[in-house]
């Protein structure tokens, strides 16, 4: 399950890329990008065996910012402050995957 979150990953990043380079856009891509980011987000989490306790916290918040950006991309959802929970989330995430590196 990891595995395949991480090729649901690769391509949204792929596809991320791509849209701000060429400004590549297409009719409901935005419904495509959340989608991507929920099932990488929701695949991370589900690969880690064991979710409690948690053995890698960057894969782990990577997991919940994915999820939590799909959900927000396609259900529109808009709280106080997820712009800035999002960022935090996204710093957290890569700090700690680099620092397990």
């Amino acid at each position: 399950m990891k595995r395949l979150g991480m090729v649901f990953l690769a391509v949204w990043l792929l596809l991320m890329g791509l849209s701000a380079l060429v400004n590549l856009s297409f009719p409901a891509y935005q419904v495509v990008m959340g989608l991507l980011a929920v099932a990488a987000g929701v695949l991370l989490l589900v690969g880690e065996r064991k979710l409690l306790p948690v053995q890698n916290w960057g894969l782990f918040l990577l997991g919940i910012y994915l999820t939590l950006l799909g959900i927000i991309q396609v259900f529109g959802i808009r709280f106080a402050n997820s712009s800035s929970l999002l960022a935090l989330l996204a710093l957290a995430a890569g700090i700690l995957i680099l620092i397990q590196r």
